[in-house]
């Protein structure tokens, strides 16, 4: 499974059609884990 921490910084790479730079990572750094509060994978998203 592949999540973003920053889904519009990637957006914004991919309109303006520039390769996104990523870091392949084992574990979510925990100062990031309020991002992800999913219980389906991201089946579903709840606007806040």
């Amino acid at each position: 499974m592949i999540f973003t921490l920053d889904n519009r910084r990637l957006y914004a790479f991919q309109k303006a059609g520039v390769e996104v730079p990523y870091q392949k990572l084992d574990a979510v750094p925990k100062r990031q884990m309020f991002k992800f509060t999913t219980t389906n994978n991201g089946a579903s998203i709840n606007i806040r």
